[in-house]
């Protein structure tokens, strides 16, 4: 579920990354679109961290629950 969920989000944002590229460059040229690419892979490993971290705190606190139902 989580590997299907990355897969949209990066699909979904390489086709709004597609379309707007195609209307800067027709606004500008190609030096801005090869500057969004970049920002947009910085963007997008940003938000790939921020899930994975997200998961991982999820993780951990299911963990603790688990835990301390056993305790008790």
């Amino acid at each position: 579920l989580f590997r299907f969920f990355l897969q949209l989000v990066s699909s979904v944002s390489f086709l709004f990354l597609y379309r707007s590229i195609r209307r800067f460059e027709l606004l500008l040229g190609s030096t801005l679109r090869f500057k969004v690419f970049v920002y947009f892979l910085e963007v997008r490993s940003y938000l790939l961290h921020l899930l994975l971290d997200l998961r991982l705190s999820v993780r951990s606190r299911f963990r603790l629950f688990v835990s301390r139902l056993e305790r008790s």
